[in-house]
């Protein structure tokens, strides 16, 4: 009966949404003249130099039109652009000419570099011409690569690499990128026509331009706005290929009152391709010391914060499985599944998550057809006796299943099935089907954009089975933005159940009902310093599912952007919250508030960001005002600068002070954290971060030196050392991997 319910809640809502963007999909949208690529048989050497004869015929593109800091112009310098290609590479060519008096900006030789930092050139690609999911490759003006995965139309994820090759040279008056990709990593199924798009950074002429005309509100990478390529002898589809992935890590640990231990581990992953647009991963017995430590968050919140999934295993197509919920800023994070809880074993004892080694697993992932998307992943972890050693936590294997099928020009229908399964009890560890510990998860979601991505949201209805005896947990939502050159407006409502908490997911609340309402407009004037300037306000208000009105979040402000890059805001915000359990404002664990204890306060927030054209930038943040009994002053902010291309140091810090009464007084919490990356050359890379914090009085070290000594095939060699300064308890980890792509 409640699931019939349900059904026609959900229902109602998508039906209202699908007519909305019934007549939203009757709009059309212009696009640049299309393109035409020839193929050639010359045999093309990718060195930065334009010597091949198909690079002396007449360029496809001379005319690129600015994104930034205005839309309605051709860029101040040309770009010129050549394309072609044979039966296994795409071949692209292009010429920037610049400012001769500007100096170059190369941030870093490293991969996957911050293309709004450098002079930089990409080439934005969606094969399947659904304008949702894509690639981008990049090349600073140093020869830097960078690459992508593009989801949902505008999220890139640079931590997916693949092979592919690229050159440059420079002169004062312009500098030339030489691209070639193979198209079997393109995940396509040939054809005749593709959408793509041609993308340029500027930092001498401080513009940002490409081919198809990217609105000013909009990322360069945003793939509602490429247009059609046609290659005039068909791209065959890709013969199969399978990639060995053989690895190796010698680790040496020492903890404080423990014997030091030296261990070996080898791994294997595998990527198969069952066709040219569906991917078999498998993973044995994975290790993933090198994947790159965690920048500290000080949460100074009472909910959990998200840290992105940087695993190896975990990031292709990832965004199947990690695009439903929500995690928009004011409303409350719903993940029905957060790969992050894989190899985290929930112990209901202490009501934490314990580490817990991977065995293995494998994962299905691609296109079915042009409009259907499908992934299937399941991985297995192995039991271990409890820290406590009362038993131990059961082994697990975590599962899911998802489906996107694409209706209109750029919107989808998906579901999402999920499940953790225990195997073994707490007293036993028995690899056998404990049919009493499970957590389940189905998601059903309406994901929507118009063709000119003016107006976008979902609507979504999860349901949660914790066992056999607990009734049907949700939570639900529907989230309409529009996005135009003046205005940036969200209507979001979001409704949660008493006890919705996924295991295998991540949520900051339950028993909720929220409403946020965000108002944005902009002024871009003509002729002035400044390139952007924005009147905002951002109402959210918050229920509990008795009707009782437990929570607001309430900000107004301004927000400038220079035409020199400078950024600046300043807010004003006002709070109220309700207790849900006793919590202690100070974070020092003096004495906590009494459950159901309500505070207003109300605080000034502002922003400041320098030029990022400088080799010395710096940014600070701060909040001060009122906070629960008593005042708060919180900074925080970076100071950088690089000696470029080859040295990068800054600084990441916090700075905070409570004024409270007896018995809390004065607190001080404060975070440093210090790094310095070192980029030899465009294969080897040495990293170091140093974090302290005062909240945790914990001394973190991570210090990681990577050789590519062949394309994605790596030698790591690693150092980490965590202290607890209070309890005078430290972790030493010295691992040396090696990492071959065959």
């Amino acid at each position: 009966m409640r699931l019939g319910i349900c059904l026609r809640q959900i229902l109602d809502m998508a039906r209202l949404a699908f007519l909305f963007l019934l007549l939203l999909n009757l709009n059309t949208f212009a696009q640049n003249e299309i393109l035409t690529a020839e193929p050639t048989t010359e045999t093309i050497v990718i060195d930065g130099n334009l010597n091949e004869a198909v690079w002396q015929q007449e360029p496809a593109i001379k005319t690129f039109f600015r994104n930034f800091p205005d839309n309605d112009s051709i860029a101040a310098y040309s770009t010129e652009v050549w394309i072609t290609y044979n039966n296994e590479f795409v071949y692209v060519a292009a010429r920037m000419f610049r400012n001769p008096r500007a100096t170059y900006s190369i941030t870093s030789l490293q991969r996957d570099f911050m293309v709004l930092d450098n002079d930089a050139f990409g080439i934005i690609v969606d094969p399947f011409r659904d304008k949702t999911n894509g690639y981008g490759f990049y090349v600073n003006a140093g020869g830097a690569w960078r690459d992508e995965q593009i989801a949902q139309g505008t999220i890139a994820n640079a931590t997916w690499d693949t092979k592919w090759n690229a050159e440059v040279t420079r002169t004062p008056e312009y500098w030339i990128a030489e691209f070639e990709i193979p198209f079997r990593y393109f995940r396509n199924s040939g054809g005749t026509e593709w959408n793509i798009n041609f993308v340029r950074n500027d930092k001498g002429a401080n513009e940002r331009s490409a081919y198809a005309r990217v609105p000013i509100n909009f990322f360069l990478h945003n793939l509602a706005f490429t247009s059609s390529i046609v290659w005039t002898s068909a791209i065959h589809e890709q013969k199969k290929n399978i990639s060995l992935i053989p690895s190796i890590t010698t680790r040496v640990v020492n903890e404080t009152d423990k014997p030091t231990t030296l261990a070996s581990q080898a791994s294997l992953d595998a990527k198969i391709a069952l066709s040219s647009a569906v991917n078999l991963d498998v993973t044995i017995n994975p290790d993933f010391s090198q994947t790159s430590a965690d920048v500290f968050q000080l949460n100074l919140t009472r909910f959990e914060l998200v840290y992105p999934e940087n695993r190896f295993f975990f990031i292709e197509n990832s965004d199947l499985f990690a695009s439903f919920g929500d995690e928009s800023w004011g409303n409350p994070i719903i993940r029905p599944f957060y790969s992050r809880r894989i190899g985290l074993n929930y112990d209901a004892q202490s009501g934490n998550f314990l580490p817990s080694r991977i065995l293995g697993g494998g994962r299905l992932s691609g296109k079915i057809t042009n409009n259907l998307r499908f992934g299937a992943m399941t991985m297995f972890t192995e039991s271990k006796a409890r820290p406590d050693s009362s038993g131990y936590l059961p082994a697990q294997s975590y599962s899911v299943i998802a489906a996107q099928q694409k209706v209109f020009s750029r919107s989808n229908l998906a579901v999402m099935v999920a499940n953790r399964q225990a195997f073994g009890t707490t007293q036993s560890q028995d690899f056998r089907f404990n049919k009493n510990d499970f957590n389940r998860m189905a998601a059903l979601e309406y994901n929507f954009a118009s063709p000119d991505d003016k107006i976008s949201g979902k609507v979504y209805h999860h349901f949660e089975f914790k066992d056999q005896n607990q009734k049907l947990e949700f939570a639900r939502a529907i989230l309409l933005n529009h996005n135009t050159r003046h205005w940036r407006n969200n209507f979001h409502f979001t409704q949660v159940s008493d006890n919705y908490n996924p295991q295998i997911g991540l949520i900051s609340r339950n028993n909720v009902k929220d409403m946020n309402i965000h108002l944005g407009y902009s002024f871009y004037p003509k002729h002035s310093f400044i390139n952007q300037f924005e009147l905002l306000t951002n109402q959210q208000s918050f229920w509990n599912n008795h009707g009782q009105y437990t929570d607001y979040f309430n900000i107004s402000g301004i927000h400038t952007i220079l035409k020199n890059t400078h950024d600046f805001w300043l807010v004003y915000i006002w709070e109220k919250n309700t207790l849900r359990e006793p919590f202690d404002p100070s974070f020092k664990n003096i004495q906590k508030l009494d459950s159901g204890f309500v505070s207003t306060f109300g605080y000034w927030r502002f922003s400041y960001a320098s030029d990022t054209r400088k080799e010395f930038y710096w940014q600070v943040d701060g909040d001060f005002g009122t906070y629960y009994q008593g005042t708060q002053n919180k900074f925080n902010g970076v100071v950088r600068y690089r000696f470029q291309p080859f040295v990068n140091i800054g600084l990441n810090w916090n700075l905070v002070q409570y004024r409270m009464p007896e018995p809390y007084q004065v607190v001080n919490i404060n975070y440093l954290g210090p790094r310095a990356d070192i980029t030899f050359n465009r294969n080897l890379y040495w990293t170091t971060l140093i974090q302290y914090n005062t909240l945790f009085e914990n001394l973190n070290m991570y210090s990681r030196l990577q050789w590519r000594f062949m394309p994605l095939s790596d030698l790591f060699i690693i150092y980490s050392n965590n202290a607890n300064m209070k309890d005078n308890r430290y972790t030493r980890n010295l691992s040396v991997k090696v990492s071959i792509w065959l």
